[in-house]
């Protein structure tokens, strides 16, 4: 049975705290707010919500950063909301385990049902950014100009946003040395000294 769909907001403005819980007020529990990473982690230990909504930017560190430690440490399910639709961000939240990513600009209707969906445990629509971009990450098309293996497909996509190993390991959920591997097949299979060409080669030809 799903859990029910309770958010503790995590946001620095007190207008888009405002607007927000407005727009969740007659769907969504909202339990509570926080207005930096560090006391959202205090009271998701009090309130114990299904759900964070979590500004990107916050005074204290990135939101990112945050969503990482609630991950790690917890069960709570993280939409993300941002200003702007930054790609590697995106890309990192995906890797993450991230449920969804929203903007302040989207719509009532858009919000909702990424809080709804991410305390049910379904995922984003495929054609919202951020559904369309974990399709992405994870689809294994060939491209026939480079001999690549589908995964090593996989790995340049999120080399190109920007990912770590470690951040592309979780994703694919497989080991970092294996991430190492492939690293090292793709950059011989292509001819290029490092990550930062893979990634330029990647975003030209139109992989991502």
């Amino acid at each position: 049975m799903p859990r029910p769909a309770t958010v503790l907001l995590v946001v620095p403005s007190d207008i888009v705290r405002h607007g927000l819980q407005e727009v969740l007020g007659t769907t969504v529990a909202v339990v509570g707010t926080a207005p930096s990473g560090k006391q959202a982690i205090k009271n998701i230990k009090k309130l114990s919500p299904a759900v964070v909504l979590l500004a990107d930017r916050l005074p204290d560190g990135h939101g990112l950063d945050v969503a990482a430690s609630i991950l790690a440490d917890t069960k709570v399910a993280v939409v993300m909301v941002g200003v702007e639709e930054n790609p590697t961000y995106l890309a990192r939240a995906a890797a993450m385990g991230v449920s969804d990513y929203v903007f302040e600009g989207s719509s009532p209707k858009a919000i909702q049902a990424a809080v709804l969906n991410a305390a049910a445990g379904t995922p984003p629509a495929a054609t919202a950014p951020f559904g369309r971009l974990k399709g992405s990450l994870h689809a294994r098309g060939a491209n026939p100009r480079i001999d690549l293996t589908p995964r090593e497909q996989q790995v340049v996509r999120h080399i190109a946003y920007g990912l770590s190993n470690s951040e592309i390991a979780r994703s694919l959920e497989i080991s970092v040395e294996t991430v190492k591997e492939h690293v090292q097949n793709v950059l011989r299979k292509m001819g290029m000294a490092d990550r930062t060409h893979v990634a330029v080669w990647d975003v030209k030809s139109g992989m991502v």
